[in-house]
């Protein structure tokens, strides 16, 4: 492969993925598969926790509330992507579009190059919080409960080409970077920058966030759990406090 002139932000272009029809073909199996399992799984769920079987009247209110929150839930995600593409510095943009000239659907545009563990955070952000604030609201909100497992739903398997993105990234090294154009995914290296890019956000270790985050929110992680099993909470050894319990839920 011959060698690519440095970018304006002195980076070379080592690849360049493109969505072509065979992606396209992948991404609709991934969204089946993701929502038949999002369906099993989140009514399964919302049966444990409310004590009753999710049922949708099939009413005109039921479909007009549905092509709602398609547009809405499909906006909410690539909002996610822009905000997490904002909050490492980058200028994001979202589009609409036609991928691998067979799906139509929204897309989340950056300028500045993101590390790979960035770059992978950006894609599964709204996978990871929109879906988990739906499960609480699921939980908080009993009356709108139902609306909240569709929209999760729609989240889930509308996260298909988010996976095919970490799929086709997940062979570079750490040390890569890459940038969303719309119509493809560029590959590129700092021959300058050899160390991994910094996990932050404005200031913010991601890393020590997400400890921290876990930590914070365990008992009640717990609690849920154990409300959906139907048992207590287990005993765990944590570094240096063998046999201590690290939460109680009563």
């Amino acid at each position: 492969m011959e060698a690519q002139a440095p970018t304006a932000t002195g980076h070379v272009e080592l690849a360049k993925w493109e969505p072509g029809k065979c992606a396209a073909l992948r991404v609709n199996l991934y969204a089946i598969v993701l929502f038949a399992a999002a369906s099993w799984m989140l009514r399964a769920f919302y049966q444990r926790v409310h004590a009753r079987a999710l049922t949708v009247p099939a009413s005109r209110s039921t479909w007009v509330w549905i092509c709602l929150l398609v547009p809405l839930a499909v906006l909410a995600h690539e909002v996610v992507h822009a905000l997490v593409v904002k909050a490492y510095g980058g200028r994001p943009r979202v589009h609409l579009g036609i991928e691998g000239g067979l799906l139509p659907g929204a897309y989340t545009v950056m300028e500045k190059p993101m590390g790979k563990l960035q770059f992978v955070h950006m894609v599964l952000a709204p996978s990871v919080y929109i879906t988990g604030l739906c499960l609480a609201m699921i939980v908080l909100w009993p009356a709108a409960a139902r609306w909240f497992v569709l929209a999760a739903i729609i989240n889930v398997s509308g996260s298909a080409g988010d996976l095919e993105l970490v799929l086709a990234v997940r062979s570079y090294s750490r040390n890569t970077f890459f940038v969303d154009t719309g119509d493809g995914v560029c590959v590129l290296q700092n021959p300058a920058r050899h160390a991994a890019p910094s996990m932050r956000l404005r200031g913010i270790d991601v890393r020590a966030l997400s400890l921290y985050t876990f930590n914070a929110s365990a008992p009640a992680c717990s609690a849920l759990a154990c409300r959906f099993a139907g048992s207590r909470g287990p005993e765990l050894a944590t570094g240096g406090h063998a046999g201590r319990k690290f939460w109680d839920t009563g």
